[in-house]
């Protein structure tokens, strides 16, 4: 029996500009950021389990990345991983 996701898992990545970064469209910043969900959630424990969805948004409504003037921000539906307990 397959449990139903219970859960929003979301993730920021700040949109860094300047010398050493390659300038990326906004097209580009939310393809890799939905392309990097799955296992940015898999390290903190949990497994996506629906669509995710993301969109460029001001940083300063994300509390520790002020300095960041944009961010994407991406979501989706997700559930904790099940970890065997070792005896």
């Amino acid at each position: 029996m397959t449990t139903p996701a219970t859960h929003t898992f979301q993730a920021v990545w700040p949109i860094l500009e300047g010398p050493g970064h390659a300038p990326l469209t906004d097209a580009e910043l939310i393809e890799d950021a939905l392309a990097d969900l799955p296992d940015v959630a898999a390290r903190h424990g949990v497994r996506i389990t629906g669509k995710a969805r993301a969109a460029i948004t001001d940083g300063a409504r994300f509390p520790g990345l002020h300095t960041a003037a944009h961010v994407v921000v991406a979501e989706a539906l997700a559930k904790p991983v099940e970890r065997a307990i070792a005896a």
